[in-house]
Parts: C-alpha cells; sequence; structure tokens
C-alpha cells in the first residue's frame, strides 16, 4: 500500500477520534467534563482537518509539493499520538517511565498560568500559604492569592 496524504489524512482522522474518546475519560475521571471545552477541542480538530484537506487539494495541484505535505501531515499524527499517550498517563494505564521522562508527562505536575481576570476555586493551598492550585486542563494552575479564592 502506498503511503498518500489520504492515507495519512484517514490515520490522523482515527487518531483525533481515540484522542477524542480518551480525552473525554480523562475529563470524566478529573471531574471537568464541560460542554464548552470540548465544543472548543472540535472546533479546533475541525480547523485541522480543513488544513489537511487543504493541504490534499494543494497536493493534486501542485504534485511536486507531496514530500512537504507529508511532513507536515506527518506532523499533525505525532502530535495527535502525544495527546493520546498523556491522556493515557492520566488515566493510569501502564506507560513505560522512559515515554514518560521524554514527553516529562506526571500526573498533576503540568503547570499552566492562569490568564488575567479569571478567579479560580483552589483545592489546594501550598505550605507557606502563599499559593493555591487549581485544577486546570491536564494539570495544575499555581495561583498567588489576587487569582484565587476560597468558597467555605
Amino acid at each position: 500500500m502506498e503511503i498518500t496524504l489520504e492515507v495519512l489524512f484517514k490515520v490522523f482522522f482515527i487518531a483525533i477520534v481515540i484522542d477524542f474518546v480518551i480525552g473525554v475519560l480523562v475529563a470524566a475521571k478529573r471531574g471537568g467534563l464541560k460542554s464548552r471545552t470540548c465544543s472548543d477541542g472540535m472546533f479546533r480538530l475541525i480547523g485541522e482537518c480543513i488544513v489537511l484537506g487543504i493541504f490534499i487539494s494543494v497536493d493534486y495541484l501542485v504534485p511536486s509539493l507531496n514530500s512537504i505535505l507529508v511532513t507536515f501531515i506527518a506532523g499533525f499524527i505525532f502530535k495527535e499520538d502525544l495527546s493520546i499517550v498523556e491522556n493515557l498517563v492520566y488515566l493510569d494505564v501502564w506507560t513505560p517511565n522512559s515515554i514518560k521522562k521524554t514527553l516529562q508527562v506526571e500526573k498533576d505536575k503540568i503547570n499552566h498560568t492562569a490568564p488575567k481576570g479569571i478567579r479560580y476555586k483552589i483545592t489546594k493551598v501550598s505550605k507557606n500559604g502563599k499559593w493555591g492550585y487549581a485544577p486546570y486542563r491536564k494539570g495544575w494552575l499555581s495561583l498567588n492569592k489576587k487569582y484565587v479564592f476560597v468558597e467555605k
């Protein structure tokens, strides 16, 4: 079987479906399953599929660009595969430590920067009391006092 852009697009689409299903499972496990987050992810993936569809169209018009376009689509597939592996780690599926180290994936140790103007409910507080931690995406936000509130 020849590896064409169409075949790579199908592989990418299968990876998207797998990543989406596993991502929903991770969000449900962490208690963060929200329709807004799900729809944002779906729109992003639709955009990526449109870009890849454009790549396939360009390949028909300018066949000499095939190797460049194949490289781009392989990058998209690699990105989806990384996301699948990260999600499997969060689901506690056995993953070799070498892969975890390479991807720098450790549960609850991925930090994100808080967008300004948004306040988060903290679930943990640092030992010195100056920082709060809130669940966010696939990890935790480290927040100083001006971003956090504690519900009592």
